[in-house]
C-alpha cells in the first residue's frame, strides 16, 4: 500500500516507522525547490558492526566526511540533494547530516526543534532520527552494537553509502536504529528505521538557509512516530509548494 501526502513547507505528520526516500529533478534557477512524501511499509533495517565513526563512549560529536578524505574520513562520491551536488558532509551523533560544510564553524546539535529551524546554520540537513542520542561503544544489552557506522556497497556509477546510527535516546534509553542511504548519481535519499520510537524525535529535511523543508514528526509524543518496516519517498518539485 502507498499513502501520498500533500507537501507542506512545514507540514508534520505522525505515523509508525520510517525510512525516506529523497528524489530530486535537475538544478533550477528559481531555488531548492520543495518535496513531497509517500509511504510504504515492509523497508528492512541492516544493523552494522564495522566502519564505527566513533570508539569510544560518545555524546554530541560531529565527524566530517568528505571525497577528499582517508579512512573512515572518506565519502566514496559526491551527495545530491535540492539540486545541489556536495563533496563534503558532517554527520551529528544527533541522528543528522549537514551538507557542503566541513563542521568546523558549527557545534553538534542535541537539543531538536520544528521545522524550519536556524539550528544547523546555512546549511541543508538531513534529519533521520533528529534528537539527543548517546552510544555506548561496550553496550550489548539491546541487541546491537552501539555506534556511528558508515558502509560503501555496490560497485561505480552504482554504489550506495550508508550512515547507520545504532544507539539510545539520552534520556529515556529507548534504542535507535537509523540509517541514511545515499545513492551513488542520484538526488534519492533513504532513511531507514529498526526500532519503535521517535516521540521526541525530529524527522526530515531542510534546504540551505531554511528556504524550504519538510516534516515527518516533531516532539509528536508518540512511541511509534517512527517504527520498523515503514518507508517514505520524498519527491522533489521546483519552486514553493502550495499552501
Amino acid at each position: 500500500m502507498t499513502i501520498h501526502w500533500p507537501l507542506r513547507t512545514l507540514a508534520t505528520v505522525a505515523t509508525a516507522g520510517a525510512a525516506l526516500v529523497l528524489t530530486a529533478t535537475a538544478a533550477s534557477a528559481a531555488g531548492p525547490g520543495s518535496y513531497t512524501l509517500a509511504a510504504t511499509t515492509g523497508a528492512t533495517f541492516s544493523v552494522l558492526s564495522t566502519g564505527n565513526l566513533v570508539n569510544v563512549d560518545t555524546d554530541d560529536s560531529l565527524h566530517p566526511l568528505s571525497t577528499s578524505g582517508h579512512g573512515l574520513g572518506r565519502l566514496p562520491f559526491p551527495v545530491h540533494a535540492f539540486d545541489q551536488t556536495y563533496q563534503n558532509i558532517v554527520v551529528d551523533s544527533n541522528g543528522n547530516i549537514r551538507l557542503g560544510t566541513k563542521g568546523a564553524a558549527t557545534l553538534s546539535a542535541d537539543v531538536n526543534g520544528c521545522l524550519t529551524t536556524a539550528a544547523f546554520g546555512g546549511s541543508p540537513d538531513l534529519m533521520a532520527y533528529w534528537d539527543d542520542l548517546t552510544f555506548r561503544t561496550a553496550d550489548t544489552s539491546h541487541g546491537f552494537p552501539d555506534g556511528i557506522f558508515t558502509k560503501t556497497s555496490g560497485t561505480a556509477p552504482h554504489r550506495k553509502f550508508v550512515v547507520s546510527w545504532q544507539g539510545t535516546e539520552n534520556v529515556t534509553q529507548v534504542p535507535v536504529l537509523a540509517q541514511v542511504v545515499f545513492q551513488e548519481g542520484s538526488q534519492t535519499v533513504q532513511y531507514v528505521y529498526g526500532t519503535d520510537g521517535g516521540a521526541s524525535a525530529t524527522v526530515g529535511i531542510q534546504s540551505k538557509q531554511q528556504l524550504t523543508s519538510t516534516q515527518w514528526t516533531c516532539s509528536s509524543g508518540s512511541a511509534t512516530a517512527v517504527t520498523a518496516g515503514l518507508r517514505i519517498t520524498a519527491t522533489h518539485s521546483e519552486g514553493t509548494p502550495p499552501m
